[in-house]
């Protein structure tokens, strides 16, 4: 690199008060020993809303699309905390033509009709399809878990796992089809608050190979005793549409595995 070329690098992080998203752009120097921060943008806030789990594709014609998750601020309602479920979390995206200056009112991706959604994550396919794949919790009332089939992954006695969806946009993100259901795979012992086989969920990236083949890493509840997850890859030959099981990723008897995002190296 010559003296005085630069790389701007363009980074997106969630910061850990509610409802702040901020984008930070650095520059690495030749003759510099780091990364130097220029400044930090305010993507979207509002006090009344717990925003999180962003994620971003920028469109062929230089457009960005960050979808995220957002609930109410619980403590608006005198409740004592604000959690990451939530029956009100809905899948929403701010767009941007800069990276700097972005749309300040969310518009609606999806939400979910039995529970509140989580951690979007966008791909953008080679021919322009935009995919976003999420996971839901249903929040059922007293006395319901007892009865439900088992087992389930419940958050407390009144949130219970709906497993993950899938949904797709042809026209950047404009309009949203879906939701399309993963299947269940063997290893996951889980079901779902409809006592169904819990379809296959994970947060993190996946990747669409040169082929035009998808991959996606997910997570499994393979042991109960003590409870666990393992990672494991399916692949799509039809983008997404439908998932066919390739092979284990990482397990382990003992240690757990999930949140996997995959790549494929140049």
């Amino acid at each position: 690199m010559s003296n005085g070329a630069k790389i701007i690098v363009l980074a997106i992080f969630f910061q850990s008060l509610p409802s702040l998203f901020c984008l930070a752009t650095s520059e690495l120097k030749a003759d510099s020993t780091g990364l130097k921060k220029v400044k930090d943008i305010v993507i979207y806030e509002n006090p009344q809303f717990y925003a999180a789990f962003p994620s971003v594709v920028k469109k062929p014609d230089g457009e960005f699309v960050l979808a995220f998750r957002r609930a109410p601020e619980r403590r608006l309602f005198k409740e004592n905390r604000t959690t990451h479920v939530d029956p009100n979390s809905y899948l929403v995206k701010v767009t941007s033509r800069d990276g700097i200056n972005w749309s300040t009112e969310p518009e609606l991706i999806y939400a979910h009709p039995f529970g509140g959604s989580q951690d979007p994550c966008l791909l953008q396919l080679k021919d322009g399809t935009l995919l976003c794949t999420s996971y839901g919790w249903a929040f059922v009332r007293e006395g319901a878990l007892a009865d439900m089939k088992s087992p389930v992954f419940n958050h407390g006695n009144d949130v219970v796992f709906l497993g993950g969806y899938m949904l797709k946009s042809k026209d950047g993100g404009k309009s949203w089809q879906g939701p399309l259901y993963p299947p269940n795979i063997e290893p996951e012992l889980n079901y779902n608050a409809l006592g169904e086989p819990l379809p296959a969920y994970n947060r993190g990236a996946l990747w669409e190979g040169k082929d035009g083949r998808l991959f996606w890493v997910v997570a499994a509840t393979d042991s109960l005793s003590p409870r666990k997850t393992s990672n494991h890859l399916l692949i799509s030959d039809d983008q997404g549409i439908t998932w066919n099981y390739s092979s284990p990723v990482a397990v382990d008897d003992t240690v757990t595995f999930n949140e996997a995002s995959i790549y494929e190296t140049p």
